[in-house]
């Protein structure tokens, strides 16, 4: 995750942590080395990271990048606006908050662990990769593998 003080990161790893208690939370600042990130991953059946505008900061946008290739699943929440894709369009699972709130958080763990169906649909176009309106859903009911289009 992206360390930020004024963000509730403890909450969304908790939260978590509550439906999957082996779950390890790592907040990512500058001191961070790589080779920590990378054990961390390779310890890890699935990585969530959390971004903030990423699509801003190479920091991130490396760190991405360097999970990706760890050859885990990841999985990208985005937790401002949907740009951070632009800068890792071969993330294969992301989702946008719109916002780093508790309420936000709490939605988007729910959604991962399948309690409830994701809404929305993308308010702007992400240049190459999607058009505006866009929404791509996978199914929660585990009798279908199909991914619903709206």
């Amino acid at each position: 995750m992206v360390e930020d003080k004024h963000y509730p990161h403890e909450f969304f790893a908790e939260s978590i942590r509550q439906r999957h208690a082996h779950t390890t939370a790592m907040s990512i600042s500058p001191a961070t080395t790589q080779a920590e990130i990378q054990h961390t991953a390779s310890q890890s059946d699935v990585v969530i990271v959390v971004t903030v505008n990423a699509y801003l900061d190479q920091q991130q946008v490396d760190l991405v990048h360097s999970l990706l290739q760890s050859g885990r699943p990841i999985i990208g929440i985005a937790v401002y606006n949907p740009y951070d894709l632009l800068a890792f369009p071969e993330l294969g699972a992301y989702l946008v908050t719109y916002e780093y709130s508790e309420p936000a958080l709490t939605a988007a763990v729910r959604v991962l662990f399948g309690e409830i169906q994701p809404q929305g649909h993308l308010p702007v176009s992400l240049s190459g990769l999607y058009p505006r309106g866009h929404a791509t859903f996978p199914a929660v009911d585990s009798k279908s593998s199909s991914e619903v289009q709206d």
